[in-house]
C-alpha cells in the first residue's frame, strides 16, 4: 500500500507574537485608559492600588529646631494642602506609572502656593543631554482649547488673567514648554533608559482580559 509522510515543523515560541500579547495597546494614551479603567473596576486592583498610596503616607510631620521656619512650613502645608497633595500624587504613581505635579510660586510671600497632577495624556517628555535634565511640554488639551476660542464671559475673564504667549500657543495648539522649577517627573522604571514610567497594573493586564472574558461568558449564559 501507499503511504503518505508529512513533515511539520514545529511552532517557534516568541513572548512577543502571543495572542493576547498582540491585543495589548501599544501607545501610551490607550496603556493609560486601560489602567484607569482596570483601577475603577477591578474591586481587587482599587485596593491593591490605594493601598500602595495612601498607606505608607498615613501621617505627615513637619518638624524645625527653628519655630519661626517651622510655622512658615506649616502655613505653607496648609495653603498647599500638602497631605491631600501627596496622596494624589502617589496614587497617579502607581495607577499610571508616572505623575507630573506641577507647583505654582507665589514670589509676593516666597513660598508654594498649589500643587496638582498634569494629565499625562497630554505631556510629553524628551531627553537632553545633561543627565537628569528633560524637556517636559504641554499639548493643549480640549478645554484650554475651550478656554481660547470660546466667546463666553468667564473664559474671556479667564483669558484676560492668562500670559498672552501662552494664549497664543494655545490657539495654534502648539506645545507649551514646562519649566522645571515647576514641574516635576516622577516614574515607575522598568529600564532606566524608558522615557516614561510604567504602571505595575501591566504585569496583570493579561489575566484582568482573561477575568473579563470569562465574565462576558457569564452574563452571556446568564441571559
Amino acid at each position: 500500500g501507499r503511504g503518505n509522510t508529512t513533515n511539520m515543523m514545529p511552532n517557534l515560541y516568541s513572548p512577543l507574537f502571543l495572542t493576547a500579547n498582540l491585543q495589548l495597546p501599544r501607545d501610551r494614551i490607550t496603556a493609560n485608559a486601560w489602567n484607569r479603567a482596570f483601577y475603577e473596576t477591578n474591586p481587587i486592583v482599587r485596593n491593591s492600588i490605594n493601598l500602595h498610596a495612601t498607606y505608607p503616607i498615613s501621617k505627615l510631620i513637619i518638624k524645625c529646631k527653628d519655630k519661626k521656619i517651622e510655622r512658615a512650613y506649616l502655613d505653607m502645608a496648609k495653603r498647599v494642602d500638602l497631605f491631600n497633595a501627596v496622596q494624589q500624587i502617589s496614587l497617579e504613581y502607581w495607577m499610571i506609572g508616572e505623575v507630573f505635579p506641577y507647583a505654582e510660586y507665589d514670589e509676593s510671600r516666597n513660598m508654594w502656593s498649589k500643587i496638582y497632577c498634569q494629565n499625562p495624556d497630554y505631556v510629553v517628555v524628551k531627553r537632553t543631554p545633561i543627565p537628569g535634565e528633560s524637556i517636559i511640554a504641554l499639548k493643549p488639551d480640549p478645554k484650554l482649547l475651550q478656554i481660547v476660542q470660546s466667546n463666553d464671559p468667564v473664559h474671556k475673564a479667564y483669558r484676560d488673567k492668562m500670559d498672552p504667549s501662552l494664549l497664543d500657543a494655545i490657539a495654534r495648539n502648539e506645545y507649551i514648554p514646562l519649566d522645571n522649577f515647576n514641574i516635576s517627573h516622577l516614574k515607575n522604571e522598568s529600564t532606566a533608559y524608558n522615557t516614561h514610567g510604567s504602571s505595575v497594573i501591566v504585569a496583570v493586564w493579561k489575566d484582568l482580559v482573561l477575568w473579563d472574558l470569562f465574565r462576558e461568558n457569564k452574563f452571556i449564559q446568564a441571559d
